[in-house]
């Protein structure tokens, strides 16, 4: 099954100039896509003999599903100018989600195989089905990605409006499930036997994100608002949850039709003579009794007037309780098939499953090459959200029981805010409002990995686990995650990938940053949940003494009080949804990383938060609840097996006259016999888990570089139209005509022959001197010709001769951009205050634990 969907929304405005007197302009692209995918498999097969276990029973068949969605959403103006009276919206807004189910269903009286196949991706190409499986089996990364990005922009041109926002929005939600069920259950007289291969093969991948940007915007013609902020917003919320849970069973039942009989015996059990509604009667040896849902034997002679009743069903020397297995018990079924060396066929299971989860996000959000003047604040902020879910379960069960699984996690996100070689400043013409600049990247992480395996044999079981969990690692392929979970090493990471950095950046380069107020440059990696602290008879000791398992039937009581609490104050702050009215709401937990002051607070549903103990700026110590980068990944590996042997003694005799026969045969032969009694039963089990978490993470902020091309000390050579001087603690646009030198010539000296005509420009190719030495031409200068000219001109040997005839076009300039000789504050036609910031300041905040 394969299902593919392809979504776009574009919104543009192109190249134009608009003038809107009352109103605001919108320009907006939406794109919403649900997509819902379900495949159900069922097979069943029966045969064979039920004598001797011979013959065919073969359930073989698996499914193939793949789930592509690929959409973005793209808003933009491009080169347009003018005035809107009100706000001025770019927006876009995408919205993807994909739910695909696949349930399997097997069920054989001897053989089975099932395989399962499901690749589900949002923003990857969904490529051939060869290429799917080898990325998924190793991890090989060679699927294309197409990221479903969300963008909303503004290029060049210069508008003015009361506000301006530039917003990108991205959600992308991946659900994916998958459950399979194999099972084998083979039953003869003699010779039953059955085997169970299943396998599950489940690659889901989200890639998606949200670009927010103005660029190009000359400082001639600037983006400005009259009365509002300007702010450039991207926001991506990425998700995966994924459930993978395989069981596998066989079993075997050989008990010389004993099964058969005892069935026929279970339908004769469905009838009987009396009940104990039945009154006095007279019973003879054989008459059966209902009895509250069980049938008893009368087992006496004769007897009369029986109160049925009040009969005494519990004395054993004249009534029997009747069941189907009483009537040829199983056990003497495998002693008479030992004592007749009939032998059953084999019980086994193996399963296998390989999952392959990432998820990778970004937000980006920036301002470059362009200038933004507001009569309000100005921010420009990224906003990264990812999360990942994986369960991954397997059972088996047999009397040979063999598992593996092999889990790959990864969460790839960051979020990236910035000005670079911009000037953006914020008046406050009334003088009434404090207006700040914020360039602001927010990026949370979280990925809680479940990863189980079982396997229940009678003789065998092996389980193997393999979970390598990456939170900002590339998920490389499997052999070297596994090599380096062995060396404890991560060399081998860059042989293969480049190491990228994710978490949040911050950063303003090259601008000028001119506020009234506050100018902030912040990073972080956690994020506030809710509106406020908890509520202050949530203390510090009470989560110590919830995160602290005593024992006592005391303690639980408390805890379960606190906990409901700790949830009801949740709620209070917004950080939890009040989910009281449903089925099954969540219950709290507390682990505690560090006595009286920091905890993890956890959801029944698996959802984490962590509480800080800080201060409130008041002195006073409030308990906060923040969303942090988390990994959070747990394993599992249970392999059992439980041999048993409910005929030893049978086997003894058996065994023992085996070996007799044996002895005789060697003794009669002349030979040596070197035989052993051997009975009981033996059983072997193994396991082994190989798990590897790494987190690889990093919040950084800074501001770097003038906002200035030139201080008013400098004597330059060349000023051009938006260069920026810092004159004292006020800076200054240059808004004039370029000063540069002359680089525009018709002709290389060394050219020969040339024609040459009056106003030439010849630029030089090596220094030369003229004949009389008067004249040294240097190289890169450029001279107009002022002459007859002529055709087939030698232009070195003019030079030599004729000096006089060229004058130099491009001097060297010598600008003294010193405040006598500019009047900057005076000279508005060409110099345009920019006024003066107040503060800096630069803010990193990184999560406390990961």
């Amino acid at each position: 099954m394969r299902n593919e969907v392809r979504t776009e929304a574009v919104a543009e405005v192109l190249n134009a100039d608009v003038t809107i007197t009352a109103g605001e302009m919108r320009v907006e692209a939406t794109e919403s896509t649900e997509v819902t995918a379900v495949g159900d498999l069922g097979i069943s097969s029966s045969g064979g003999s039920s004598l001797t276990g011979k013959g065919t029973s073969l359930a073989v068949g698996g499914a193939v599903v793949i789930n592509t969605v690929l959409g973005d959403a793209n808003a933009k103006l491009e080169n347009v100018a003018g005035t809107v009276s009100g706000a001025l919206n770019v927006l876009a807004t995408s919205t993807i989600s994909l739910d695909a189910t696949l349930h399997s269903y097997m069920t054989t009286g001897a053989d089975a195989k099932l395989l399962n196949i499901a690749f589900n991706t949002l923003g990857y190409e969904p490529g051939n089905l060869a290429f799917q499986t080898l990325d998924a089996l190793i991890g090989l990364e060679i699927g294309d990605k197409n990221a479903a990005i969300t963008t909303a922009s503004i290029i060049g041109g210069g508008l003015e409006a009361a506000s301006v926002t530039v917003k990108a929005t991205h959600a992308a939600s991946l659900t994916s499930k998958l459950d399979s069920n194999a099972s084998s259950a083979a039953a003869a007289a003699k010779g039953a036997g059955g085997q169970v291969i299943a396998g599950n093969l489940v690659s889901n991948a989200v890639v998606g994100g949200a670009n927010a940007s103005i660029t190009s915007v000359p400082s001639g013609t600037p983006i400005t608002t009259a009365a509002g902020d300007i702010s450039v917003e991207a926001d991506d919320a990425s998700s995966l949850t994924a459930t993978d849970a395989m069981l596998s069973a066989q079993s075997t039942t050989n008990d010389l039709l004993f099964g058969v009989v005892n069935d026929v015996a279970q339908k004769l059990m469905d009838t009987y003579e009396f009940t104990t509604l039945s009154g006095t009667r007279h019973l003879k040896f054989g008459d059966t009794v209902y009895v509250d849902g069980s049938i008893y034997k009368f087992m006496g002679d004769t007897a009369s007037d029986v109160d049925l009743a009040n009969a005494t069903y519990t004395d054993l020397d004249l009534w029997k309780l009747m069941s189907a297995t009483t009537i040829l018990p199983t056990s003497v079924a495998k002693v008479l098939s030992t004592v007749a060396s009939f032998k059953g066929g084999p019980s086994k299971a193996k399963a296998g499953m390989i999952t392959r989860n990432e998820v990778e996000g970004g937000a980006f959000a920036w301002v470059e090459d362009a200038t933004l003047t507001a009569e309000g604040n100005i921010t420009v902020r990224a906003a990264e959200r990812a999360i990942l879910n994986a369960t991954e379960l397997s059972s088996v069960t047999a009397k040979e029981a063999t598992t593996f699984i092999i889990a790959t996690n990864s969460v790839l996100a960051k979020a990236e805010a910035y000005v670079r070689s911009s000037i953006l400043k914020t008046n406050d013409t009334n003088g009434d409002k404090e207006h700040s600049i914020m360039v602001e990247a927010l990026n949370l992480l979280v990925a809680n990995a479940d990863m189980n395996l079982t396997a229940e044999g009678k003789s065998d079981g092996l389980g193997l686990l393999f979970a390598f969990n990456t939170v900002g690692y590339e998920a490389n392929n499997i052999f070297f995650q596994a090599a380096e979970a062995l060396i404890g090493n991560d060399y081998l990471t860059d042989l293969v990938t480049d190491r990228n950095t994710y978490g949040a950046t911050a950063f303003a380069e090259d601008s000028g940053l001119i506020a009234d107020h506050d100018v902030i440059v912040r990073a972080e990696s956690k994020e506030l949940a809710g509106t406020g602290s908890l509520d202050s008879d949530i203390t510090a000791q009470a989560l110590n003494d919830l995160g602290t398992v005593d024992g006592d039937q005391d303690d639980e009581e408390q805890d379960a009080a606190f906990a409901a609490q700790l949830k009801t104050s949740m709620i209070a702050i917004g950080a939890i949804a009040d989910d009281s009215a449903e089925e099954n709401p969540v219950t709290l937990t507390v682990e505690t990383l560090a006595a009286d002051a920091q905890w993890y607070v956890i959801a029944s549903d698996g959802r984490i938060w962590q509480v800080l103990a800080e201060d409130n700026g008041a002195g006073e110590t409030v308990l906060n609840v923040y969303l942090a980068n988390l990994l959070n990944a747990r394993v599992g590996n249970d392999v059992a097996v439980k041999a048993k042997n409910d005929r030893v003694l049978v086997d003894r005799l058996v065994n023992q006259n085996k070996l007799d026969k044996d002895r005789a045969a060697a003794e009669k032969k002349g030979e040596e016999f070197k035989g052993k009694l051997k009975y009981g039963s033996n059983a072997a089990s193994a396991g082994g888990v190989l798990a590897s978490n790494k987190v690889n993470s990093s919040t950084q902020a800074w501001i770097r570089g003038n906002a200035f091309r030139y201080s008013s000390d400098e004597t330059v050579s060349d000023l051009r139209d938006g260069d920026v001087v810092q004159v004292g603690d006020t800076l200054y646009r240059y808004t004039g005509p370029d000063q540069v030198r002359v680089t525009d010539y018709d002709h290389l000296s060394i050219d020969v022959p040339t024609a040459l005509a009056d106003g030439d420009t010849i630029r030089i190719s090596a220094t030369l001197a003229s004949n009389d030495d008067s004249t040294t031409f240097k190289a890169g200068e450029i001279y107009t010709y002022s002459g007859a000219g002529g055709a087939d001109i030698d232009l070195e040997t003019l030079l030599g001769t004729d000096p006089g005839d060229f004058t130099l076009a491009n001097p060297e300039l010598s600008i003294d951009l010193s405040d006598a000789e500019q009047d900057y504050e005076n000279n508005t036609a060409q110099w345009t205050d920019l006024g003066t910031g107040q503060s800096y300041e630069v803010t990193l905040k990184p999560a406390k634990s990961a």
